[in-house]
């Protein structure tokens, strides 16, 4: 009885890690086909989440003061990201205001 509930055991342990070679195979596989035969795919599919332009246009509501005044007021403004490992020329970047040496 004992050895029938052995190999048992042992064949079920076989069946598990048959299956789990086979997963693992099949996505080192996937992984490959992705980096070598899709690679040029995947660069352009990431420039494109990279670069983008996104417009919020949501306009908020005056706040007024108790004498009827503006205190805030919605404006419309320009905001430009960069990454600095990816910028070639630093020079054209650096602020430089009068009368200061850096």
């Amino acid at each position: 009885m004992k050895t029938d509930e052995s190999k048992m055991l042992r064949f079920r342990i076989r069946i598990l890690g048959s299956i789990m070679y086979a997963l693992f195979f099949l996505m080192a596989g996937k992984a490959t086909c992705y980096q070598v035969f899709q690679s040029e795919w995947l660069a352009d599919k990431a420039m494109d989440q990279y670069e983008k332009v996104d417009v919020f246009s949501g306009r908020r509501g005056d706040i007024f003061d108790a004498s009827n005044r503006k205190m805030a007021v919605s404006i419309d403004v320009v905001s430009v990201g960069a990454h600095p490992k990816k910028i070639r020329d630093v020079g054209c970047f650096t602020y430089k205001s009068e009368g200061v040496d850096q």
